[in-house]
């Protein structure tokens, strides 16, 4: 009995901090890179690495800024944290372990509705499991334009 208990717990435990996550991100509503309030909020769901990825980001972006003032520049705008460029209404968490989360988005505007799936990847830091990428679902209408993951759009090379 006890063995099945402790397998039932490793089993739904990316499901909570996945809801946990989503439900704070909404609530900022902002598009494009957190700046450094919103990232302060929503630094204790995300790994180290992805932290990091993010900041990475905004100075990257910060420098294309000031080099080209007038062009728009990357990570300014869409939804980062889902595959929709709008975002998204509602959201619920479905299959996952210990390692990832399956959440299901759907975005509602005018009567029209569109649903789709994103992965979200799972470590464990300090005893808790935290984001460590996005893998992005959905791949036709208007998506973010992210790519396939997170972690590799962050990885832009620069603004030359």
């Amino acid at each position: 009995m006890k063995v099945l208990i402790v397998l039932f717990a490793i089993t739904v435990a990316a499901a909570e901090p996945a809801r946990d996550f989503y439900t704070a991100y909404k609530n900022l509503k902002f598009e494009g890179l957190p700046n450094k309030a919103q990232l302060d909020k929503l630094a204790p769901h995300m790994s180290t690495g992805m932290r990091n990825a993010i900041k990475s980001a905004q100075a990257l972006q910060a420098k294309c800024m000031n080099k080209f003032p007038t062009d728009k520049p990357m990570w300014i705008e869409g939804d980062l944290f889902t595959s929709n460029f709008e975002g998204f209404t509602s959201f619920k968490v479905g299959e996952s372990d210990n390692t990832k989360a399956i959440v299901e988005f759907e975005y509602v505007e005018k009567g029209q509705k569109v649903v789709w799936k994103d992965k979200l990847l799972f470590v464990r830091e300090k005893g808790k499991l935290v984001i460590d990428d996005v893998r992005f679902g959905r791949t036709e209408g208007f998506t973010s334009g992210y790519g396939e993951s997170l972690r590799k759009s962050l990885g832009g090379t620069g603004c030359e």
